[in-house]
C-alpha cells in the first residue's frame, strides 16, 4: 500500500532537541537543510553465531543535524569478548548525504528506552516543538528512523532476577538470544505549533538451550537508545509504503562446514518495491519511518544471531512519469558450524520517499570489520550510483 501524507511518530523517555544555531554553516533561517539519511544497516559476526548483549548503529551528532560517520557497537557475549572464544564483527551501513536548499528542514530527536518483559516493547508520544526545531511552517512532515543502540548489561529493577552468585544466576551483560528488533516512528501528526509521533522500540528476548540465561529472561530488562529524524517538506508531500516478506530456513546440517551462510536473501521479485510520485522533482532521498525483524513469531524460543541487515537500494527513478523503483532487502540469519534448529524471519519495513525540486542527494557507505566492543566509521560517497 502507498500513501502521501503528512507523518509523525512516538515512544520517549527523554527527549533531545538541539537548536540550530546561526554559527553552523549548514543552519539557515527556516532549519536546518542538510542530514544523513539512512538508507540501511549491517552487523554481523565473522565466525559464529551469538547472543545479543551490545548492539548498535547510530550517526554521529556532527552540526545541524549534518553527519559524516556513524557509531557502532556489537557485543555477544563472552564467546566474543574472549572469556570462553572469540569473534570479529563486521558491518555495513549505507545512506543519503542530503542537501536540500531549504526545501526541506531536519532536526534529530534522540528517545532513550527501558524495555521490560513479557513483550519487551515500548511505544510513548514523543512531541517536538516546531518552532524550536526549525520546522515550522512546511507543508508536509516525515519522521524517519536514523538509529538504535540496545544494552542488556545494565541494572535490573526486578527482584526476581536471578543476579550471579558464584556458579548461580546469570549476568545480563552476557546477552540474550533475541525473537526479533524493531524501530518505528507511528502516528506522526501535527497539533498546532508541535508535531507529535509515537516512538516504538523492540527487542524481545525467547529461551534458548542456557538454563541459567532462560531462567533470567522473564525478569530481564534491556536499556534502548533510538535516534530520529524529523522532516519539514515544502512542495511535494512524502510517499510512504510498507513493504515485507516472511522467509522460512529448514535446520541447516548440524556442523555446517566452516560456520558459513548458507541462508539466502528474499528474492529479487521479493524485494522489489514500485512507487508512484507527482512527476517533475529535480532529486529525492529515501529513508524508512520504522523497520522489524519478527524471528520465530509462531514460537517463544529466541536465536544466537549470525547476521540482521536491512537496506533499501534506488535502482531507478524517472522525473517525467513519477515512477521510482527500490531494492529492499531484509535478512536475518542464525548460522553457525553446530546448529539446532530452523529459523523464521518476518521481516516490514515502511519505506518514505522525499522528491525535492532542488538540492541534492549523495549515496554514502561504510562497510569493514571491527574489534568486539565500539568503533566509529567514516561514510564516503559511492560512486557509479543513482543520485
Amino acid at each position: 500500500m502507498q500513501t502521501r501524507y503528512r507523518i509523525a511518530a512516538a515512544c520517549c523517555l527523554s527527549l533531545f532537541l538541539p537548536a540550530c544555531d546561526g554559527t553552523d554553516p549548514a543552519a539557515r533561517p527556516g532549519g536546518c537543510s542538510e542530514a544523513l539519511v539512512i538508507t540501511g544497516l549491517r552487523l554481523a559476526w565473522e565466525n559464529l553465531n551469538h547472543r545479543i548483549s551490545f548492539w548498535g548503529v547510530t550517526p554521529v551528532a556532527n552540526g545541524c543535524p549534518a553527519a559524516s560517520a556513524v557509531d557502532l557497537a556489537y557485543v555477544g557475549g563472552d564467546w566474543t569478548t574472549g572469556g570462553m572464544g572469540t569473534d570479529r564483527a563486521v558491518f555495513g551501513v549505507w545512506g543519503q548525504s542530503v542537501s536540500a536548499l531549504h526545501q526541506a528542514a531536519f532536526h534529530e530527536v534522540t528517545v532513550t528506552f527501558d524495555l521490560d518483559p513479557p513483550e519487551w516493547e515500548t511505544e510513548i508520544q514523543t512531541r517536538v516543538p516546531l518552532e524550536p526545531a526549525g520546522l515550522a511552517g512546511r507543508d508536509a512532515y516525515a519522521v524517519l528512523v536514523s538509529g538504535l543502540q540496545l544494552e542488556t548489561g545494565v541494572p535490573q529493577p526486578d527482584p526476581e532476577y536471578p543476579l550471579p552468585d558464584g556458579n548461580a544466576g546469570y549476568d545480563p551483560s552476557l546477552g540474550f538470544t533475541t525473537r526479533g528488533i524493531a524501530l518505528e516512528a507511528r502516528d506522526v501528526r501535527v497539533e498546532g505549533d508541535t508535531l507529535v509521533f509515537g516512538a516504538r522500540a523492540r527487542f524481545a528476548l525467547g529461551p534458548s538451550e542456557r538454563d541459567n540465561m532462560n531462567a533470567a529472561i522473564p525478569h530481564a530488562r534491556v536499556h534502548a537508545i533510538a535516534r530520529f529524524l524529523a522532516v519539514g517538506v515544502d512542495g511535494s508531500a512524502p510517499v510512504a509504503a510498507r513493504h515485507g516478506y516472511r522467509l522460512s530456513y529448514p535446520t541447516p546440517d548440524l556442523f555446517y562446514e566452516d560456520g558459513g551462510q548458507p541462508q539466502p536473501h528474499a528474492d529479487e521479485a521479493q524485494r522489489r518495491l514500485e512507487l508512484s510520485l507527482e512527476p517533475g522533482f529535480a532529486t529525492l532521498f529515501v529513508g524508512a519511518s520504522g523497520w522489524r525483524w519478527d524471528l520465530n513469531p509462531d514460537g517463544a524460543n529466541g536465536y544466537y544471531i549470525r547476521e540482521l541487515s536491512w537496506r533499501l537500494d534506488l535502482k531507478s527513478a524517472d522525473s517525467a512519469t513519477g515512477r521510482v523503483v527500490l531494492d529492499v532487502d531484509g535478512y536475518a540469519s542464525h548460522t553457525s558450524m553446530v546448529m539446532y534448529d530452523a529459523m523464521v524471519n518476518v521481516f516490514s519495513i515502511d519505506v518514505v520517499v522525499v522528491p525535492l525540486a532542488r538540492g541534492q542527494a549523495v549515496p554514502v557507505s561504510a562497510e569493514g570489520t571491527f574489534d568486539v566492543g565500539t568503533s566509529e566509521a567514516s561514510l564516503d560517497p559511492v560512486e557509479g550510483t543513482l543520485r
